[in-house]
């Protein structure tokens, strides 16, 4: 897969991709040194600037391939944000994944605020008429509750760690062949997503975005091999567990894995066919 990253947010967490592998990182942002895989954009006074400057990206971009995987990571906090849909006509021959970081709305000024809004409906909508293949929506406030304790020192790095493995061990479970699977026909219009993480031994799962009518939930199971082995009442428990999240418009599908992990852990892909409004 390749990693853009946009901004500050953006390019934070595309470094986080970095340690890995699978990913080509590529970074975008104001004050950046030019070099392979980071590109200075030009600065400017506000938003419209950044709208409008036309950035000449086609030698920068060379190596993407028709149809290949795409997550673009952008805040629509910062100003150069407004640059992503001039950046994204540039690669429309990839499959396009949005990665939206949704900041903390108290903290920014009248401006950011009226800006992230924009941002935050406009690739939504995007995403659900298909131009872009999924945007998987992360609200900084709920990684917080999710990791409960957080320092003032470390903090965003903290909650981009969580969020760069959480992405980085989804997708290697689903390109991992499973010991159990229940297969499930996806839904083409189920474009706005996002993950979450599960607790196996106290039933607990925390979304990483509180999505309104959740019509997909993808189960990922990690679990040693030990236990798949010799415990009898797993494979139940697991089955009636995501069974009761069932229901008249939602769509389960579970994946176990086995591991050589000391302790179990989940994830979880939730997907919805709404635009999420304000919370």
């Amino acid at each position: 897969m390749n990693i853009i990253g946009l901004g500050a947010a953006g390019c934070n967490i595309a470094d986080g991709f970095a340690q890995y592998p699978q990913y080509n990182v590529y970074k975008l942002d104001v004050g950046l040194t030019k070099g392979k895989g980071c590109y200075p954009v030009p600065e400017s006074i506000n938003v419209e600037g950044y709208e409008s400057d036309p950035l000449n990206l086609k030698t920068f971009f060379k190596a993407l391939k028709k149809d290949e995987e795409v997550l673009f990571i952008v805040c629509g906090a910062g100003k150069v944000s407004a640059a992503t849909l001039k950046i994204l006509e540039q690669i429309q021959r990839c499959k396009i994944n949005i990665l939206y970081v949704k900041p903390d709305r108290s903290l920014l000024s009248k401006e950011a605020l009226l800006h992230e809004r924009t941002a935050y409906y406009v690739l939504q909508e995007y995403a659900r008429s298909g131009i872009f293949k999924k945007i998987y929506l992360v609200d900084n406030k709920k990684i917080e509750e999710v990791l409960d304790n957080v320092p003032v020192i470390g903090y965003y790095k903290r909650l981009n760690e969580l969020i760069v493995d959480t992405i980085h061990m989804t997708n290697v479970f689903l390109n991992t062949k499973t010991v159990y699977n229940t297969p499930a026909t996806a839904l083409t219009t189920a474009r706005v997503s996002t993950f979450g993480v599960v607790d196996i031994e106290k039933n607990e799962e925390k979304l990483f975005f509180p999505l309104d009518t959740i019509n997909e939930r993808c189960y990922i199971y990690a679990i040693t091999k030990k236990q798949l082995e010799t415990d009898g009442k797993l494979f139940t428990s697991l089955r009636e567990r995501s069974a009761k999240m069932v229901g008249d418009e939602t769509i389960v599908s579970v994946r176990i894995h086995s591991t050589d992990y000391t302790n179990n852990f989940g994830y979880l892909i939730a997907n919805t066919s709404e635009i999420q409004q304000e919370i």
